[in-house]
């Protein structure tokens, strides 16, 4: 059972965090415009940021209080 919740939480956090890192990473002059536009704000993507860190709270907090009801 915590294995899943683990699996499944890695999974949540990567594919949340992926698209940040993808658009992060991405380089104008791919394009293959003269004059490429600025490189996009991350501020519209910082939502999945949110969530990512209330996911990482809420398990980490889980595991602490699981420590302690096995002590």
């Amino acid at each position: 059972m915590i294995t899943k919740i683990k699996n499944q939480t890695f999974l949540a956090l990567l594919f949340m965090v992926l698209p940040i890192v993808v658009k992060a990473a991405e380089d104008p002059l791919d394009s293959g415009e003269i004059d490429p536009p600025p490189p996009a704000p991350i501020d519209e993507t910082i939502v999945f940021l949110w969530v990512a860190a209330v996911l990482f709270a809420a398990y980490f907090f889980y595991k602490r209080n699981l420590k302690i009801e096995t002590k």
